[in-house]
């Protein structure tokens, strides 16, 4: 049975409304990969080369469905603030920056679901 990425979504959710930094700082991780796995699924994009650019790229370049391009976008802004909330040790993850993520999350979401 294959993994069901949106268990990574809900921990990361789960994760990001606990009180301490490095629960914020695993949620937002933990979302963004449960969000990249789903559409890569989607797409059904397999490459391991540059794999999160090349899905961006991907999803910019398809025409399957009206905001692919925004979904790529959205996806890149994501990026972004995971690599943030894993590598930046001197940027604060508060409950402002989570919320911001949550926000981006819930809209690529959104497209995901009207589109899946």
């Amino acid at each position: 049975m294959p993994f069901d990425w949106n268990l990574y979504l809900e921990l990361g959710q789960e994760l990001c409304n606990k009180p301490t930094e490095q629960d914020r700082r695993s949620g937002v991780s933990r979302s963004y990969y449960g969000l990249y796995h789903k559409l890569r699924i989607m797409v059904g994009f397999t490459t391991k080369y540059n794999p999160h650019k090349a899905l961006m790229d991907k999803l910019a370049e398809q025409r399957n469905f009206d905001d692919e391009l925004e979904l790529s976008k959205i996806l890149q802004d994501l990026k972004e603030l995971r690599e943030k909330a894993d590598y930046d040790g001197l940027l604060p993850v508060d409950q402002a920056f989570v919320k911001r993520f949550m926000l981006r999350l819930e809209d690529a979401i959104e497209i995901y679901e009207n589109n899946k």
